[in-house]
């Protein structure tokens, strides 16, 4: 099975439902700055953890190592967060300049503990 189970921890599915019903359903029916900011937390929980799930997947596809470390999960919250800040404050890809945006930042403290609880729970469970 790919190694992907920080993108399976019950939060980061949560954030990933949340994305799609309020992208999807939410922001037409009722946009406004809830919507924009329901988007903004979710993503920010659960993108870092698709890095790292999608990095190890690769890995795995080639029968390489494939083992979630400390720094692939740090590169992966540093890099969603520069992204993040240079899409909202860029205005780069259609985004709205809105610097209150950047409050959603915190949310890249969760993704880290999720993808932190994972590995140790891959150290715990290696043979």
């Amino acid at each position: 099975m790919p190694p992907v189970g920080e993108l399976l921890h019950p939060a980061a599915l949560a954030a990933i439902v949340l994305l799609a019903v309020n992208d999807w359903l939410l922001k037409g029916r009722a946009p406004g700055w809830l919507t924009g900011k329901l988007s903004d937390f979710a993503g920010l929980l659960f993108f870092p953890l698709l890095l790292t799930a999608a990095w190890n997947t690769a890995r795995w596809a080639l029968r390489r190592p494939c083992p979630l470390t400390r720094r692939a999960l740090v590169v992966a919250v540093v890099a969603t967060g520069a992204a993040f800040v240079a899409w909202k404050l860029g205005g780069v890809l259609g985004a709205v300049r809105d610097p209150s945006d950047l409050l959603a930042l915190v949310m890249l403290a969760p993704a880290y503990a999720i993808g932190r609880s994972e590995i140790r729970r891959r150290g715990k469970t290696r043979p």
